[in-house]
């Protein structure tokens, strides 16, 4: 089934906003965009984490996994922890909602091993932007202030005040035009990245834009960020949407020696009057060898599950108390107990598979 979920025009509303409602501003005939959206399948995937400690005693456990969000691109969401887990949300600035497992060792096998699973269903959809001629009738799709706010921060990651990558904008000239729209710009911006960028990953990586911009390089997560950070600081609200492919891990795949495990990350930006429109920076990059490059600009297959928009997560454990970390892809874990935690492996697992529709 095809929709059209969110129609508009980035054109004189901007410009308006700008100058002021009493100001007079140029009509625009177009062109007009919009977002046409597929149901594209309803899936569940098991993310399984059991946990070793081989030289840990643990007297009781704290276990997370962060609650995948209602988003554009998916519908339906449940999230579902084993151990059970009750919600709570984080101490940073989006409260992101998550389950945390008490889990205390009232079992032998539970001093040195945890085993956890996590289930992520979803009915998950195919967005592509279009551009229209006429203006498509209907509203337009708008931001609370609230919401615009919270996507143009400068927080984590997204450094996009610094001095550094301030200069490394200028210097390529990133910085918005006062005519630009937020379609034109935010395809602009990714193709001069996708020319310049190129796709590294590392266990250990810095991926805060600042240190991305002078690498020129990054992995998913810190293209995405850069994307989102050149964006946000031309006033276009912009967030990354963490998770894995709907699709199960293939054994003894690995990249760069990391066994993977389908996970991944995009960026959405939100056009005023269109939406949140999808981009795959890191997938142009890689894949697309198209005479425009834009084959992953507005476009998202429906293949992917988001367990949690952007990074920089502050975790109040109960056991040690507020603990950061970069992402939740995976599930997160504390223990207190006697000995070294050094040690500790980690058997992973992800498997997806399709449910009958409704």
């Amino acid at each position: 089934m095809r929709h059209i979920t969110a129609i508009g025009w980035t054109g004189a509303f901007g410009l308006l906003l700008a100058l002021g409602a009493g100001a007079t501003v140029p009509v625009r005939s177009g062109p007009y965009y919009v977002i046409e959206t597929r149901d594209r399948s309803r899936v569940s995937a098991l993310l399984t984490f059991d946990v070793q400690c081989p030289d840990f005693t643990a007297s009781e456990w704290r276990a997370f996994a962060a609650i995948a969000p209602e988003l554009p691109s998916q519908f339906n969401v449940r999230t579902s922890l084993d151990p059970p887990g009750v919600p709570v949300r984080e101490r940073g600035p989006l409260g992101r909602r998550l389950l945390m497992a008490r889990v205390p060792v009232v079992e032998r096998q539970l001093r040195s091993v945890l085993p956890l699973q996590a289930t992520y269903e979803a009915t998950l959809r195919a967005r592509t932007l279009r551009r229209v001629e006429e203006p498509p009738p209907g509203p337009r799709a708008r931001l609370t202030v609230a919401e615009r706010a919270q996507f143009l921060a400068e927080r984590g990651d997204f450094d996009w005040k610094q001095e550094r990558f301030r200069s490394w904008l200028k210097q390529e000239g990133l910085e918005r035009q006062p005519d630009e729209v937020d379609v034109d710009f935010a395809r602009r911006v990714f193709l001069h990245l996708r020319g310049r960028a190129s796709y590294d990953f590392q266990e250990e990586m810095d991926r805060r834009a600042s240190v991305v911009c002078q690498d020129g390089k990054s992995d998913c997560g810190g293209l995405s960020t850069l994307y989102g950070s050149v964006l946000r600081a031309g006033r276009v609200p912009a967030r990354t949407l963490y998770g894995r492919w709907a699709m199960s891990a293939t054994e003894g795949e690995k990249i760069n020696e990391t066994p993977y495990y389908q996970w991944h990350v995009k960026s959405e930006f939100f056009a005023e009057g269109v939406g949140w429109v999808p981009v795959d920076l890191a997938a142009g990059i890689v894949f697309d060898r198209t005479p425009n490059g834009l084959l992953f600009f507005g476009f998202d297959s429906g293949e992917f599950i988001t367990f949690h928009l952007d990074s920089n997560w502050a975790i109040e454990t109960e056991l040690f108390g507020v603990k950061t970390m970069h992402n939740l892809q995976g599930l997160a874990w504390w223990a207190r107990g006697q000995g070294n935690v050094k040690s500790a492996t980690i058997k992973e697992g992800w498997t997806v598979k399709t449910l009958p529709t409704p």
